[in-house]
């Protein structure tokens, strides 16, 4: 495993740590200063689970780190934002950016790497923002949204908010827009997440924070962003109603029927972690919010038709609004204090 050592402490944000491997703590005197699910925080997230209580160490598997090897506390205590999105290279691409924005110096000579394990996921740490990559569909983003909670809860962060970027196929919208999501619904256009938890299934709402969502839009600038509902499914042919997959038992007049009502129903766009983003986070009481870049209209087709020069432009659309607010929302926390 590794984690951040300490670099440099950013005046103008009061950042912490820049993403650099080092080696696990060994000696004794280290580890008295570690976390752990007993000595955790009593403010920040809380979390919905009494059984941790009776844990000596927990074991943050899929991240690979864990509340005895590591000292959570000064790790991540000072997070406000973590930022996540579908692949390794994104979350990279990401941190790398705001210590290019938020003016986060990296020592000459060393670079931003991912801390933990990297099997699963990338988790990158620059200043208080977290970059992390949590794969394709609502199983991987579950998983990750667990321990990265449990990571927070235990290091103490306060205010934390958490932001997810992408893309998504759009519903009436033009290639390059932005939705921030005021709510997700399910492919059955429900807005609660089904969770079968003991053989019952359990329902949880899925509504995003709607001030985020609007001081989000604040930040646009020139960018186009609309705000909206966002379906999101578990499949990403026959469940987003496509024509062009191996199997197909419907016809194109089905298809464009049911996309037609979506539409009528204030669905913006279509993607496969929303539901349960917006559950989890709903459950916990994490305020959180949704931006996903439109790559093409799926009123008028299934294919992907733009150039590479283009789907990397619209790409960055949605992190640089992130950033934008990112920036907004530091800015703020700099006057009120």
């Amino acid at each position: 495993m590794s984690d951040p050592k300490r670099l440099h402490r950013d005046e103008e944000f009061s950042s912490t740590y820049a993403v650099l491997p080092v080696e696990k703590k060994e000696n004794s005197e280290e580890k008295q200063g570690n976390e752990t699910p007993k000595s955790a925080s009593k403010s920040g997230i809380k979390l919905k689970n009494h059984q941790l209580q009776g844990l000596e160490v927990d074991y943050l598997y899929h991240i690979g780190v864990d509340t005895h090897t590591h000292n959570l506390k000064e790790m991540f205590g000072d997070v406000k934002f973590v930022c996540m999105g579908g692949s390794a290279d994104r979350a990279k691409h990401f941190a790398i950016t705001c210590a290019e924005e938020l003016n986060i110096k990296i020592p000459v000579g060393l670079s931003i790497a991912p801390i933990g394990k990297t099997e699963r996921y990338s988790l990158f740490k620059v200043g208080p923002i977290i970059s992390v990559n949590h794969g394709m569909g609502a199983p991987s983003i579950s998983i990750l949204l667990h321990e990265l909670a449990k990571l927070l809860h235990y290091a103490g962060a306060k205010d934390v908010i958490f932001l997810r970027t992408g893309t998504s196929g759009g519903l009436g919208l033009e290639p390059g827009t932005v939705v921030v999501s005021e709510e997700s619904v399910s492919g059955e256009l429900e807005p609660f997440h089904k969770l079968a938890i003991l053989g019952k299934v359990v329902k949880r709402p899925s509504k995003f924070d709607g001030e985020l969502a609007k001081e989000i839009l604040s930040c646009k600038g020139n960018l186009p962003v609309v705000i909206g509902k966002t379906m999101s499914c578990d499949d990403f042919y026959e469940g987003q109603a496509r024509l062009d997959g191996a199997s197909c038992d419907y016809q194109e007049e089905d298809k464009m029927n049911f996309l037609k009502h979506a539409h009528s129903c204030g669905v913006r766009n279509i993607e496969m972690e929303g539901l349960q983003f917006a559950a989890f986070t709903q459950h916990l009481g994490i305020k959180a919010a949704m931006l996903c870049t439109v790559l093409l209209n799926r009123l008028e087709g299934d294919q992907v038709k733009s150039t590479s020069d283009q789907l990397k432009e619209y790409t960055e659309h949605a992190l640089k609004l992130a950033i934008e607010f990112i920036k907004f929302k530091l800015a703020q926390y700099k006057t009120l204090s």
